[in-house]
């Protein structure tokens, strides 16, 4: 609880203007995948002659910020990355819905001819990924859930946690990810250099739309959707993520029998960023077990 109250003391300290999100002209190798009024941006990141696992990534993340971390996966597996509405080089849509988007991406795989996947979802993408599961079992060879809860309001303080930051977010979206999230959340890995490139990156979504992807995912219990889970999982938690507490990846471990536990000891939630190599390392070994 201390920590919630430092968080905010810190916010209402200080406050600074958003920058405007412009949209991004496609990068080499971003294609667009339209269904109904869902026009989604995807990359594969690797040789596509290779599996492929599906990775959903988390709040305020892009296709940009899988970057850092794909050349270590690549190295043994395709790694395809779509991004939601406004994030990154997706369009905005009138209503996002997890279910939805979900949806529009098996469209997506099956225009692929993707029948077999392994599935990852790092923080919010972990709502995301278990959405994708319960509808999709079949398709799903091994389930990865990284640093990522299937109810992040499962207590009334982290509701109460939640729904401020809301509030936070709403009223400086650049401020709050930039000068609040981030250095928060960084562990020693996590250098200046990669805390300047992730500020930078993170505005290449559209704030408001991060906003709204916020509220379709934070709230949503998919405690349910564990005990649905068959396949082989790999559950990545680590004793200093202020998110997602060691106890709740116990819990998730707990829930789904098929899984292996790795609880991290020296590195946090931004792992992806901050240390790509260890967190492809733990992947790839068990993808490969």
């Amino acid at each position: 609880m201390k920590k919630f109250i430092i968080f905010f003391i810190i916010f209402f300290s200080f406050s600074i203007f958003a920058e405007e999100w412009k949209s991004l002209p496609l990068k080499e190798n971003i294609k667009l995948f339209t269904s109904g009024n869902y026009k989604v941006a995807y990359k594969f990141f690797g040789d596509t002659n290779k599996e492929t696992i599906l990775l959903f990534y988390g709040f305020g993340g892009n296709l940009e910020m899988i970057n850092i971390m794909s050349p270590y996966i690549t190295k043994n597996y395709n790694l395809l990355v779509v991004d939601y509405p406004c994030h990154g080089y997706s369009p905005k849509v009138d209503n996002f819905e997890v279910e939805e988007f979900t949806n529009v991406v098996k469209k997506l795989l099956d225009s692929l001819s993707l029948n077999k996947v392994y599935l990852a979802g790092y923080s919010f993408g972990g709502i995301v990924s278990l959405d994708f599961y319960t509808k999709n079992k079949p398709m799903i060879k091994k389930l990865i859930l990284l640093h990522t809860s299937s109810n992040f309001c499962d207590t009334p303080t982290t509701k109460f946690f939640y729904k401020n930051f809301e509030k936070m977010l709403e009223h400086d979206f650049d401020f709050t990810i930039k000068q609040i999230a981030m250095p928060i959340l960084r562990d020693r890995y996590f250098s200046n250099d990669l805390l300047k490139l992730s500020r930078t990156v993170a505005m290449y979504n559209n704030g408001e739309s991060v906003i709204d992807n916020y509220k379709k995912i934070i709230y949503k219990n998919y405690d349910f959707a564990l005990l649905q889970v068959e396949c082989p999982t790999l559950i990545i938690g680590s004793k200093i993520d202020l998110l997602v507490p060691e106890e709740t990846s116990k819990r998730i471990h707990t829930s789904i029998k098929n899984s292996k536990l790795i609880i991290a000891k020296d590195y946090g939630h931004l792992s992806i960023v901050s240390v790509p190599q260890k967190v492809a390392s733990e992947i790839v070994s068990f993808l490969e077990e």
